[in-house]
């Protein structure tokens, strides 16, 4: 008796072993945003044959002066085309002066960025969108069983070994508790 209960405890836990299994999970990363910038222009090397740059100990080589355009300049050709399209269109002439009102005043005023501790609130709001994320890419993952499910799962594990293992008392006893964990099991399914 004593090895066929150590050889069924021993096949549940090889089961509850097996059975286990982690699935990767995406989450939201906030990130620092990051930009990438292009010098304008051909680049000419003006160097002939061997020559080495002499480099005294206090100089500095001097280094190309590339300026990167501004946004008004980088949207300006954009603006034109879509100006000469909605020409006759009253409410685009009207968000395309808004658009470059909005660029000329942010030319105007230098924008300072300064890195802030991420509040509660904003953990909170990344955390409830890398749960969502995470329904939304592994939709068949299957979900815990948890509270009266659990519960009764256990409870019908428990009754079925006392009716298989137990004698006369503790199988009647065993099968009232496994009636009762199907039943609390049913019931909680049929609950969610």
């Amino acid at each position: 008796m004593i090895r066929f209960a150590k050889s069924i405890t021993l096949s549940v836990a090889a089961a509850a072993l097996l059975s286990a299994c982690s699935r990767p999970m995406a989450t939201f990363q906030a990130s620092k945003p990051m930009h990438y910038y292009s010098p304008s222009g051909p680049m000419v090397s003006t160097e002939t044959g061997n020559a080495t740059p002499e480099v005294t100990a206090g100089a500095h080589p001097e280094q190309p002066n590339t300026t990167l355009p501004t946004p008004t300049e980088q949207v300006a050709p954009a603006l034109a085309s879509l100006k000469a399209t909605y020409a006759t269109d009253k409410r685009m002439t009207r968000r395309l002066a808004r658009i470059e009102q909005q660029l000329t005043e942010n030319r105007a005023a230098p924008v300072n960025i300064i890195a802030q501790k991420t509040s509660l609130v904003q953990r909170l709001v990344l955390k409830k969108m890398a749960k969502q994320m995470q329904r939304k890419l592994a939709p068949n993952q299957a979900t815990d069983i948890a509270g009266p499910a659990r519960l009764g799962l256990i409870i019908a594990g428990v009754g079925l070994l006392l009716l298989i293992i137990g004698n006369a008392f503790f199988s009647i006893l065993g099968l009232i508790a496994l009636l009762a964990g199907g039943a609390l099991f049913v019931y909680s399914l049929l609950q969610e």
